[in-house]
């Protein structure tokens, strides 16, 4: 009876790995939950209806839901820091799609701007990183996307890279030339806001995957650094390594947002953090 029922499990247990792999896309696995709350990480990602100006001012984002990332709980263990409270460094991320082009944007607080790096080592300073995972399987490794989205740097610029690419060719490549990002620094300094897009054409494991209904693994990690331009914390959405795609969540490619957001009220992420 024993070898018989471990027998069952191993079919079980087959027979999903193999739909899994046959159809990664379809599987909303919910298989990541929030390190306080218990809920699963799972974003909706919008298919928009309008045009998104990249400005930084979010103004096209009223009905988009954010991915929250903001308590001690989603601090990454290796790199705690002297985090104090969300004021430190928390975010609250958004995802829409078109056609042509995935978008996010954010909303970012933080106590001290530091921007020094370029290039590849982004990732030392302020900066946002966003993972998809195309297979959504519970497998470990690096087969996925990792974008970087810093608000500025030395030059005073919004800067962008790509270090994982399922394409090799792109991987650990500037990707300038088809992903955009546009900033806002507040002032006096409290934080900031991102806004960006990413050309669907030039993701080429995800190209075909990108539709109402259809869900991709997805992750999220914020860098800080407070006292030079290396990194003394990182948080991220689920508390794991930032490449654990064990411990990812779930993206899920919306239906049409049927309502235009061009005169709608609405209340901002910090706004509403700060009702009572």
């Amino acid at each position: 009876m024993k070898r018989h029922g471990l027998y069952q499990v191993l079919v079980r247990m087959l027979v999903v790995i193999l739909l899994a792999v046959a159809f990664p896309a379809s599987f909303a696995t919910g298989h990541q939950k929030h390190p306080k709350t218990g809920e699963l990480l799972i974003i909706e990602c919008g298919k928009t209806t309008w045009d998104v100006k990249l400005d930084g001012k979010l103004d096209e984002w009223k009905f988009a839901k954010p991915a929250v990332v903001d308590v001690k709980e989603q601090l990454f263990s290796v790199f705690q820091g002297d985090w104090k409270d969300a004021n430190d460094c928390s975010g609250a991320v958004y995802m829409m799609y078109d056609d042509t082009y995935i978008y996010v944007a954010g909303e970012f607080k933080d106590e001290k701007l530091i921007a020094q790096q370029t290039g590849s080592t982004i990732w030392k300073d302020e900066c946002l990183e966003i993972f998809f995972d195309h297979q959504n399987i519970l497998i470990g490794g690096h087969d996925h996307y990792q974008f970087g989205f810093a608000p500025t740097g030395p030059g005073k610029k919004p800067q962008v890279w790509n270090w994982c690419n399922p394409n090799a060719a792109k991987a650990q490549q500037p990707c300038d030339s088809y992903v955009k990002l546009a900033s806002i620094l507040l002032e006096p300094y409290t934080g900031y806001t991102l806004e960006g897009s990413i050309e669907i054409a030039e993701l080429d494991e995800l190209k075909d995957i990108i539709e109402p209904g259809k869900v991709i693994g997805y992750h999220i990690a914020i860098d800080d650094a407070d006292d030079n331009a290396e990194r003394d914390l990182q948080i991220t959405w689920s508390s794991f390594e930032a490449h654990d795609q064990l411990h990812f969540g779930d993206l899920v490619f919306g239906e049409p947002l049927a309502v235009s957001p061009a005169s709608a009220l609405t209340a901002t992420w910090g706004q509403i953090k700060q009702a009572p």
